[in-house]
C-alpha cells in the first residue's frame, strides 16, 4: 500500500494543482476534453482530439519519475520477496503465482514473436518476466526506470537497464505489461518503442482498459482503475491515432482476434474486460 504521507500529498495536489494548471492532454496538448469521472479533487478527462484519458491535475515528468523511484508502492508491482521466497520462485519458474507470465508468452507468440527473436521487456520491474522469456529461448533485453528494481534483478542474474539509450535498437518486438498507464506521455512512449524495433517489428502492450465499452459496462471497476498510480488510461481511439496508417490490433485480453490478426490490417475487437491488449506493426518511418 502507498504510504499515508504520499496519499495525503496526492490529495493536496488535487487542490493546489487547480490553482496553477489548466486541463490539457499530455499526449497532444489539446484542451478539448469531456469529463469521464471524478475522485475527490481530481478529474479524469477524455481528450476529444486523440482519445487519451488523463487525470487532472497532473504532475511534471520529473515529479512522476521521482514518484516511481521512491514513492511508488503497489502489491505485485513493487513487492520484492525475501531470499527464501525468491529461490522458490526461481526454482519453480514462478508457476501459479501472480508473477507467472506464461499467458503473456502465449500472447506474444500468437502475435508472431518466436523464441530466438530479440525482445525488449519495457518496464521489466525486477526481471521476473525477463527471466521467464529467456528460459523459453527469447533473446531478451530488460529496461526499467527504477534503479531499486534493477538492483534487485541482479539477484536472479538479470541485467535491467535504467537508461533507454543503453538498450540498443533493431528489436523484433518491444513488449510492455501495465507500464504505459504510468507514463506522462504514452503517445511518445509508444513512438519511442516503435523506433526501437526493426522494420516489420511490432510493439505489444497490455494496459488497463480505458474504452467506453468497458467503463459503461463496469462503472465501479473502471472508477478504481485510475488515480495517483495510473494518471492516464488508453482506449481504442488513442491506439488508432498513434497507429495512423500502420497495421494494428486493439482488443480485450485473451481474445481469439489475436490469433487471427494478419499483421496487415487494422482491427478493433471487443473491449469489454478490464485489460486492453494492443499491437502495432512498424512500417515506414516513425
Amino acid at each position: 500500500m502507498r504510504r499515508l504521507s504520499d496519499r495525503l500529498s496526492y490529495l493536496v495536489s488535487g487542490i493546489t494543482g487547480r490553482l496553477d494548471q489548466k486541463p490539457h492532454c499530455p499526449a497532444c496538448e489539446s484542451r478539448a476534453a469531456i469529463v469521464c469521472d471524478r475522485k475527490w479533487f481530481h478529474t479524469l478527462f477524455e481528450c476529444q482530439n486523440c482519445g487519451l484519458l488523463y487525470r487532472f491535475p497532473s504532475e511534471s515528468a520529473k515529479q512522476t519519475a521521482d514518484f516511481y523511484q521512491a514513492g511508488y508502492s503497489e502489491p505485485q508491482a513493487t513487492d520484492m520477496p525475501d531470499d527464501t521466497a525468491l529461490a522458490s520462485l526461481v526454482a519453480t519458474n514462478f508457476k501459479d503465482t501472480d508473477l507467472d507470465r506464461h499467458y503473456h508468452l502465449r500472447v506474444i507468440q500468437a502475435l508472431g514473436v518466436k523464441p530466438g527473436m530479440r525482445v525488449l521487456d519495457y518496464g521489466a520491474n525486477w526481471g521476473y518476466a525477463t527471466l521467464q522469456f529467456k528460459r523459453l529461448g527469447f533473446d531478451v533485453t530488460a529496461f526499467d526506470i527504477s534503479r531499486r528494481m534493477a538492483a534487485f534483478a541482479d539477484k536472479i542474474g538479470v541485467k535491467v537497464h535504467t537508461s533507454i539509450e543503453n538498450v540498443g535498437k533493431g528489436f523484433d518486438a518491444v513488449y510492455s505489461c501495465h507500464v504505459l498507464e504510468h507514463t506522462p506521455n504514452p503517445r511518445q512512449a509508444i513512438l519511442d518503442q516503435l523506433s526501437l524495433v526493426k522494420p516489420g517489428g511490432i510493439v505489444i502492450g497490455h494496459t488497463p482498459n480505458g474504452s467506453k465499452q468497458y467503463r459503461d459496462k463496469r462503472k465501479n471497476d473502471f472508477h478504481r482503475s485510475w488515480g495517483q498510480v495510473h494518471p492516464v488510461l488508453l482506449a481504442e481511439k488513442f491506439i488508432q491515432g498513434v497507429a495512423g496508417q500502420r497495421p494494428y490490433i486493439a482488443t480485450s485480453d485473451d481474445r481469439p482476434e489475436v490469433l487471427q490478426w494478419d499483421h496487415k490490417t487494422q482491427v478493433i475487437g471487443p473491449l469489454d474486460t478490464s485489460g486492453l491488449l494492443f499491437a502495432l506493426k512498424r512500417v515506414g518511418s516513425i
